[in-house]
């Protein structure tokens, strides 16, 4: 898909795009994260506080998006990581974009975290990021046709 359309999608509506089928739960947009983590042969599931911040775009030689978004567990929020991380968004060629997650965050309960993350936590954390990727992108081109209709309408006017 050509960059020009995902940014349009994705600047229009970023908390909508991140967070499809999330609910706001006293005040907080609750998303349930899922993800199998083939290494350990299970199924994780859990509810998390996302937090969606503004689409900032970049211009340069290679236009990009970003989108700064975060992501912690309301359940446990001591035991589990708070992800800081933002969505981006580039054009590889006219007609095609990549888009990523990149983020960090500090395992927590200080030396066992540590352990915990090396040991399972961060295949965990990447696996829930690339699943929620992979939402992310469902969302982008469930919402294609209606914003290149729109693009096409605002050109003839």
């Amino acid at each position: 898909m050509p960059y020009e359309v995902v940014a349009r999608v994705v600047a229009a509506d970023p908390e909508g795009i991140v967070a499809a089928g999330g609910r706001r739960q006293e005040g907080e947009l609750h998303l349930d994260l899922t993800a199998h983590v083939p290494v350990l042969g299970v199924q994780v599931a859990a509810d998390a506080v996302v937090a969606v911040g503004d689409a900032e775009h970049v211009s340069g030689p290679i236009p990009s998006l970003r989108v700064p978004i975060s992501w912690r567990s309301p359940r446990h929020p001591h035991a589990l990581p708070v992800m800081e991380a933002r969505l981006e968004a580039f054009p590889t060629s006219e007609t095609t974009t990549e888009i990523a997650i990149a983020g960090q965050y500090e395992p927590p309960l200080g030396a066992v975290g540590v352990i915990a993350d090396q040991r399972v936590m961060h295949r965990i954390t990447s696996e829930v990021a690339e699943a929620l990727l992979e939402a992310i992108a469902r969302e982008i081109k469930n919402r294609r046709s209606l914003y290149e209709l729109q693009g096409s309408a605002g050109s003839d006017a």
